[in-house]
């Protein structure tokens, strides 16, 4: 039986290049051997025929979907002009509130954070300073420390603690106020002032969609929408709808992005009555059309299909 491969990309640059060249990316010359590998071996969907193979629950055999997240400004300066050389398309999710407000979101101060940290190490402790100086029992220091403190698949245990800790902490003024103190002790200038050469622009939108690649939903905040109560998720799932239309995608059978890979069975409902058509996961895996539920596609990472 056939299966659908779906590859999730990110930052794709040349890091030498880079503000932050410490942040983990996906090499431009990697990416292009890569696209050249997949190009000979597979057939790459576009969006008219992921719809059509879904509605007839057949897959081509050797198939796969290229899908980057979080609208970042290497879609329009690297990605783009590679696919089109090669006549494939993209599947693109950026988040709406960078787009919409010039605002940077937390994963990626995050990142550029620990980009700029000399220790791992020092890292933590200066977190953990923080979450003492801001009134955190000791009882839920202890449970991050249990819960976040080893190695992930691609980071250390220091920096896993560090992502998880923080992102997994409610929005908050604390937690603003932490995220702030850490971004001006180790970046040494304002967020606001990177959003412009960190995120795609409505202009590079309208030039996506110009050259025939498919934008989807990535959430407005860019929260984890399996955490939130049915009246917030019905909420960001609407911001997400009305950013949609006013970039001119589909908003019908469109495709959601769950950020962080969050979601539960009332994304799912909500999703559906808003004429969804599939969700995308960070689960690991290929797709199979007549046994998989499209609300649940799987998708490997960049890393994991390095030719």
């Amino acid at each position: 039986m056939n299966k659908l491969n779906i590859i999730m990309y990110h930052y794709v640059r040349e890091s030498k290049n880079s503000k932050f060249p410490n942040i983990k990316s996906l090499e431009l010359n990697d990416f292009k051997d890569q696209l050249n590998y997949l190009k000979k071996k597979y057939k790459i969907l576009n969006y008219q025929e992921f719809l059509h193979y879904s509605e007839q629950k057949k897959i081509p055999k050797n198939s796969c979907m290229l899908t980057f997240d979080d609208g970042y400004k290497d879609h329009i300066k690297y990605v783009l002009p590679e696919l089109k050389k090669r006549n494939i398309s993209g599947f693109f999710f950026p988040s709406a509130k960078t787009i919409m407000e010039n605002s940077i979101l937390d994963i990626n101060i995050l990142h550029i954070i620990q980009s700029k940290a000399l220790s791992e190490k020092d890292l933590v402790k200066d977190l953990n300073f923080l979450l003492i100086k801001n009134n955190f029992l000791e009882k839920e220091i202890k449970y991050f420390q249990k819960n976040y403190f080893y190695n992930g698949r691609y980071d250390s245990k220091y920096i896993r603690y560090f992502k998880e800790v923080l992102q997994n902490m409610k929005l908050s003024s604390k937690k603003n106020k932490i995220l702030d103190i850490l971004f001006k002790k180790y970046v040494k200038i304002e967020i606001n002032e990177l959003a412009d050469s960190i995120y795609l622009s409505c202009k590079d939108i309208k030039e996506l969609i110009n050259n025939k690649m498919y934008v989807g939903g990535h959430g407005y905040d860019h929260v984890r929408l399996g955490r939130l109560d049915d009246k917030d998720q019905e909420k960001e799932i609407e911001k997400t709808i009305k950013f949609l239309k006013f970039i001119k995608a589909p908003t019908k059978n469109w495709l959601m992005c769950y950020p962080y890979g969050s979601y539960n069975l009332k994304t799912i409902e909500i999703l559906k009555k808003k004429n969804c058509l599939g969700g995308l996961t960070v689960k690991v895996g290929n797709n199979d059309f007549e046994e998989d539920n499209l609300f649940e596609l799987k998708r490997y990472d960049t890393n994991d299909f390095i030719k």
